[in-house]
């Protein structure tokens, strides 16, 4: 009877349709949030809401199934009912749930709960194959895990003999903090996708033991033997950078009581993130806005703690920006810089060794020397700036920035042993990845500056790996063929140089493309072919307006050297110098190797301020 029923009202091929059309989309939400298209509650909420349309298509079918119409009766919209407020309450409740795993505990809980967020336990990673065939995966992922991010001076970790006591422990994490006294969890899984191993990844709060990022890698199974390396080298980069994140969070949470003033400082902070996504698209009007509204909030956290250095140094971050963004005017470069020290005196007035105010400082003062905004003050501008620099990294070793200022520095002096040092320390105390294009440039830099060609191929193979879209790795590449640490390629010097104008900043692509040709002029050099050299190097030659302080003579005068042109070479230095009187300083570094066929010429020594 009631099969016959079940058939007449057609209840089985009604569900049976609505399970595979859901199945279908259960499937397509889970790809998407695989991809990380959408977050992790799709999959979880699209769960709820098919296992509750089986029950409604049940409904509906009991109801409805059979041919002609029927009435929509009572029970059945009682029962629809029910099952609509299960499926919404069970939907309020998994989005409660996850806006309370992505919320940072506050400073105070921090504080009274003793943990430091930068001790990091990275607890054993979980094998969950089927077979459990992947436990030395999950083991070699943990061990490099734990040796990649101990190598981070800034940075706490909990040996591995520490966190192996809880390999598949049911504790739940805020308990296993406590335990290790870490401010911060990473775990992560290892299972079998597809043909191949995926790796997830989360990093917790200590203090609740909410998860608050997650990541996601995959590796086809025939590259099992490269999943340690790739995989925790990426993992290790992308947990640096989330780190950074939220401990630059909390540590600016400590440092003032008004919770308006911080709440304003992350609105400050946001803005310049947005006016920086601006600036790589080239768009300077929506740019110059955001540091505005910025500037507005950093000016309305200030006033609702007056005692707060931290607004007054950020605001002269932001005036720093906008003259480095000036720089090729430097009446506009300057005032921006004047109103950037002001700030920051005004920061170093509330508290004299408020590292972040000495480290901007330090960096408008040597901005100004490099514009040639000092007059005659242009020594002591320098020594002003390498002072507020040491005192900033005496003060907080962990500032990479002001490492890297300060190599820049030691370069011009020139002492480049202690410039490769202080960008080795740099990139070092980068524990989070924030600046690692600026440090693997100045690595590479100061390694090709001491001919270290060994080590400027690898730091500048390492940023184009990282940074496939940024200039400068292209370049190097470009000064690298045009040095004895690569065989001269003309055929891939041409194609760099277009790479190197395609992705050059639109506002210095003149220049750079003038640039890139003598570099281009270099490697046609070297490969034995001087009157193609000499014909790509008079050609690149550019007019006052794309380079008004002469510094691309400069360049040329370092190939003309190498075609043992030296007459043409001195020339090109004298009218170089000559146009720009305030460069004289920075060529004190005559002794690099560029300039070797010089050294013992009297009017070269003369020319850049040595003795005759």
């Amino acid at each position: 009877m009631l099969f016959r029923e079940l058939r007449e009202r057609r209840l089985g091929p009604i569900v049976a349709s609505y399970a595979a059309v859901g199945w279908i989309v259960l499937q397509v939400a889970d790809q998407l949030v695989d991809r990380e298209v959408a977050p992790p509650i799709v999959y979880t909420m699209t769960l709820l809401w098919y296992v509750v349309g089986l029950a409604a298509s049940a409904v509906l079918g009991w109801y409805h199934g059979e041919k002609g119409s029927q009435r929509v009766t009572r029970t059945e919209v009682v029962m629809l009912g029910l099952l609509a407020t299960v499926a919404l309450s069970g939907s309020a409740l998994l989005v409660r749930g996850t806006a309370g795993e992505n919320a940072l505990p506050t400073a105070d809980a921090l504080r009274a709960a003793g943990l430091d967020p930068y001790r990091v336990a990275v607890l054993p990673f979980a094998d969950r194959s089927r077979d459990g065939s992947l436990g030395h995966v999950a083991g070699g992922l943990t061990e490099s895990l734990i040796r990649n991010l101990g190598t981070v001076g800034a940075l706490d970790l909990v040996s591995e003999n520490g966190v192996a006591q809880f390999q598949d422990s049911s504790l739940p994490l805020d308990s296993i903090a406590r335990l290790l006294g870490a401010g911060t969890l990473v775990s992560g899984t290892v299972e079998r996708s597809g043909g191949g191993v995926r790796v997830n990844l989360s990093i917790a709060d200590g203090v609740s033991g909410a998860e608050f990022r997650r990541g996601r890698f995959e590796e086809s199974e025939e590259a099992l033997l490269d999943l340690n390396a790739g995989v925790s080298q990426e993992a290790s980069a992308l947990l640096r950078e989330w780190l950074g994140q939220e401990v630059e969070l909390r540590r600016q949470s400590d440092e003032t009581s008004d919770p308006v003033a911080w709440a304003l400082l992350q609105r400050a902070e946001r803005e310049r993130r947005e006016a920086e996504a601006h600036a790589r698209a080239g768009n300077m009007e929506a740019l110059a806005e955001a540091l505005d509204r910025a500037d507005g909030f950093l000016a309305e956290a200030g006033e609702r703690d007056p005692s707060w250095p931290r607004p007054s140094a950020t605001r002269a971050r932001i005036q720093l920006r906008l003259a480095q963004l000036s720089s090729g005017e430097p009446r506009e470069a300057g005032a921006y810089s004047e109103r950037g020290l002001a700030f920051a005196n005004e920061a170093l007035a509330l508290d004299e060794r408020f590292a972040a105010a000495l480290e901007v400082r330090g960096t408008l003062n040597y901005l100004r020397w490099a514009l040639g905004l000092g007059g005659g003050n242009a020594v002591s501008l320098l020594d002003a700036a390498e002072a507020d620099l040491q005192a900033a990294v005496r003060r907080d070793a962990s500032l990479a920035n002001a490492w890297n200022v300060l190599s820049i520095i030691h370069s011009q002096k020139p002492d480049l042993v202690n410039a490769k040092l202080a960008a080795s320390r740099a990139y070092e105390e980068d524990a989070f990845l924030r600046a690692a294009d600026d440090l693997l440039w100045r690595l590479y830099a100061t390694s090709y500056d001491l001919e270290q060609f060994q080590d400027a191929v690898r730091y500048c193979e390492e940023g184009r790996r990282r940074f496939p879209d940024h200039h400068r790795f292209v370049e190097c590449r470009l000064w690298l063929l045009a040095s004895r640490a690569m065989e001269p390629d003309v055929d891939l010097a041409w194609a760099l140089h277009s790479d190197y104008v395609a992705l050059a900043p639109e506002r210095s692509r003149d220049f750079r493309d003038r640039q890139g040709r003598l570099v281009v002029g270099g490697v046609i050099a070297r490969a034995g072919l001087p009157d193609s050299a000499n014909a790509v190097l008079l050609a690149a030659r550019p007019t006052p307006d794309v380079d008004p302080t002469g510094e691309l003579l400069g360049i040329e005068a370092v190939f003309r050297l190498q075609m043992n042109q030296k007459d043409e070479a001195l020339s090109l230095v004298r009218t170089y110098l000559t146009a720009s009187p305030s460069h004289r300083a920075g060529w004190q570094w005559s002794a690099h190797w560029w300039w070797r066929p010089l050294q013992d010429n009297q009017e070269f020594r003369m020319l850049v301020g040595g003795s005759p």
